[in-house]
């Protein structure tokens, strides 16, 4: 059998590195893992179907010279170089004798990443749409008054900070009650953990009238998150109101469209709840100096009814005594001239017998009956010699 032409390992590697070392194109790829090590980033990519069979992998480096690619594609895409997330990258294909074929990044499509980040944007509006969560939170009421406050934050937050210096330090020296919730406020764990500081602070029912969330500025790569689905319908879902405050002016995020009211910056809702205790203070003083004045006219009113009232008892109390004096005074007279004296007076005598009865009729005595005389100006010790009885 004659001897088959051969080449060793090493050739064969040779021709294949020359070979596929001229190769270089933009390709979709997933991401499997993400580490950086001394300055170099060395990723998983990876190719899966439809239902998730993989279909492809490959190693992929970026240069630690090349890692300014790192920062801008966080910055332009709000997105972190993670397991899980698309890219499109520019690579050169690398075939090492030892260590296989690599692909190098040579530059990263950022606008590929935020079309991918736009499109989850718009996927989760119409989940949360079709939920009937987008204005879920604007069908609850705002209390009559910021009472007990939960604020979802980070206690080293810049935004934070200013918040709480805007309440502490406003004009009318109101006092409010607010309770920090601590969480974090950007990156990947970001949406879970405000998510489970809403469920914390909805756990006692009524321990809180509203929950703000405070962020306050920063790269706009570090808001993204608040765009994601899981944090945006915790806040549409909770019973209790909620107001954001996450960005700077510019920015407008799904977790500020789904809360009750949103807020460019912390101290502009620091300012807003000021501005709500200082309109029911003057809404209680203006009612209560309407209430002031009310009474004040209702006291006069009673004042005069009161006069009224005294001055008709006064006339009726006159009228009633000057009738009582005219009778006392007819009885009076009555009584004089009923008098036995004033009888006596006029030259009539009184008789009655030797035990002082009247006597009023003449039989009411017989003949040799004691009886007595009595005039005005003395008595009579007297006998019946005879009786003479009237013939009727």
């Amino acid at each position: 059998m004659a001897r088959q032409e051969y080449i060793d390992l090493a050739t064969l590697q040779d021709v294949i590195k020359e070979q596929v070392g001229h190769i270089e194109a933009w390709v979709k790829v997933e991401l499997d893992s993400c580490k950086c090590s001394g300055g170099h980033w060395y990723l998983g990519l990876i190719q899966k179907s439809a239902d998730g069979e993989e279909l492809a992998k490959a190693r992929g480096i970026i240069w630690r010279w090349k890692a300014d690619l790192v920062n801008y594609f966080r910055q332009a895409s709000g997105k972190e170089l993670c397991a899980g997330i698309s890219i499109l990258v520019r690579v050169t294909v690398n075939y090492d004798a030892r260590y296989g074929m690599s692909l190098i990044i040579n530059d990263l499509d950022a606008e590929y990443t935020t079309g991918q980040r736009e499109k989850e944007k718009q996927a989760t509006l119409k989940k949360l749409g079709s939920e009937g969560l987008m204005e879920a939170q604007q069908e609850l009421a705002l209390p009559y008054l910021p009472g007990r406050i939960a604020v979802i934050s980070s206690a080293d937050a810049a935004g934070y900070g200013d918040f709480t210096r805007q309440l502490e330090q406003n004009q009318y020296g109101f006092l409010f009650d607010t309770t920090l919730f601590h969480s974090v406020m950007q990156g990947d764990s970001c949406p879970q953990s405000i998510a489970d500081s809403i469920e914390l602070a909805c756990e006692e029912p009524g321990a809180y009238d509203l929950i703000l969330i405070l962020r306050g500025g920063g790269a706009e790569s570090d808001l993204f998150c608040y765009d994601d689905y899981n944090l945006c319908r915790a806040i549409a879902s909770c019973p209790i109101p909620v107001l954001t405050a996450i960005g700077h002016e510019r920015d407008y995020h799904i977790a500020d469209m789904v809360a009750r009211e949103y807020f460019k910056t912390p101290t502009s809702l620091a300012a807003f709840l000021v501005d709500w205790v200082a309109d029911v203070e003057a809404e209680w003083t203006a009612s209560v100096r309407a209430i002031k004045f009310a009474l004040g006219s209702r006291i006069s009113v009673l004042e005069n009814e009161t006069k009224r009232c005294v001055s008709n008892i006064s006339f009726a109390l006159n009228s009633c005594l000057t009738a009582l004096d005219h009778r006392l005074e007819m009885l009076e007279n009555r009584i004089k001239a009923a008098d036995p004296r004033s009888i006596l007076s006029q030259g009539y005598v009184l008789a009655s017998d030797s035990k002082g009865n009247i006597l009023k009729s003449a039989k009411a005595a017989a003949k040799g009956d004691d009886f007595k005389l009595r005039f005005k100006d003395g008595l009579w010790d007297c006998r019946i010699e005879d009786t003479k009885i009237n013939k009727e």
